[in-house]
Parts: structure tokens; sequence; C-alpha cells
């Protein structure tokens, strides 16, 4: 779920707004007229990590569950450690598919030893 976009990292480039599949975000202006991103739907919010990879200023924090709100920006974020990237998106080392999932390993190479399809011809044929 969105937790928080840091107002002072937003430079109001609307890819929040454009990238959302479920429309979550606005663009509001705050208290010195500069256009930011409010988040108007949080509940709507499925934790894509959608808006937190493309944002260039990682002005975004999504939580990687649907817990309790955080008051705060965690520790890390304070030492200005990106949150965003791949890595955190859905499918990465750290995003929303199960370990099974990730154990498998990749699909579309044609690696995955779980696979029970081949492209061996019987034998006698």
């Amino acid at each position: 779920m969105i937790e928080r976009v840091d107002t002072e990292r937003c430079v109001g480039c609307r890819l929040c707004v454009r990238i959302c599949p479920l429309d979550v975000f606005r663009m509001d202006l705050d208290q010195r007229g500069r256009p930011v991103a409010r988040i108007v739907y949080r509940d709507d919010c499925q934790t894509c990590f959608l808006c937190e990879e493309y944002c260039p200023v990682d002005a975004l924090y999504v939580a990687p569950d649907r817990g309790a709100l955080h008051a705060v920006w965690p520790p890390d974020m304070a030492a200005g450690e990106k949150r965003g990237g791949p890595d955190r998106a859905p499918g990465g080392p750290t995003g929303g598919h199960p370990p099974a999932a990730r154990e498998r390993g990749p699909t579309s190479t044609g690696s995955n030893s779980n696979c029970a399809t081949s492209t061996a011809r019987p034998a006698g044929r």
C-alpha cells in the first residue's frame, strides 16, 4: 500500500499519476504553489510498486504489505537509500510473489527445471 509521498522530493513530473493502473494519485499544489502528487484513493492501491519504481526522485514509499501505515519514513530513507527499482517490483527479489514462485527461476528462457514440457521427440519416431 502507498505509505507516503515526500512533497519535498516530488518535482511534479506526473509520472506516478500516469503510470498508476488504479488511478490513486492526483496532482495538487503544495504550500509554496508547486505541483505535487497526492494520494487520493489510498485504499485502492494494490501494491504494484510501479509508482515507486518509476519516480525519478524517489519521492514515494510503498510498503510491501497492506499493514498499518507508518507515521514516518523508514530509517534507511533518512540516509538517502533508494527504495524503488526493479528489485522491489513484483517478481523481483523482494517483490510481491511468494517464495515458491521466485525459487522456480525464469520461465521465458526455457531454463526452468520444473517445466514438464520438452522439445525432444519421443524415442522410436
